[in-house]
C-alpha cells in the first residue's frame, strides 16, 4: 500500500504524531548499521554502533559525525539513520 493510497485522515493523523528528527551539533548520537554486512551471530547483531558526536548537522538532514577520537566519519550519515544516544543507569543488585 502506497502513502498516496491511503485516506486523507489517515495521512494527517500519521502528520500529527510525526515528529521530525532534530540533530544539533554536540549531539551523540548512534548510528545504524546497514543490513548488508554479514555476520554470524544472526539476530543477536547489534543493530546500532557508536556513539559519536554531531559535527555537523544540515539542513537536508545528513549529518557529519565524528569518532571519540575526533576523526570524522569517511561518509555523511542520514539522520533517518541515526538515533540519540542516552546511557541507562543499570543497577548492581544487592547482596545479602
Amino acid at each position: 500500500m502506497s502513502w498516496s493510497a491511503l485516506p486523507k485522515e489517515d495521512q494527517n493523523a500519521f502528520d500529527k504524531k510525526a515528529k521530525p528528527r532534530v540533530f544539533k551539533e554536540g549531539d551523540m548520537v548512534l548510528r545504524k548499521i546497514l543490513p548488508n554486512i554479514k555476520d554470524q551471530r544472526g539476530k543477536w547483531t547489534p543493530n546500532y554502533e557508536g556513539p559519536y558526536v554531531v559535527k555537523r548537522p544540515f539542513s537536508g538532514e545528513a549529518l557529519i559525525l565524528t569518532d571519540a577520537e575526533g576523526r570524522d566519519l569517511q561518509y555523511p550519515v542520514n539522520a533517518d539513520s541515526a538515533k540519540i544516544f542516552t546511557t541507562t543507569t543499570v543497577e548492581a543488585p544487592m547482596s545479602d
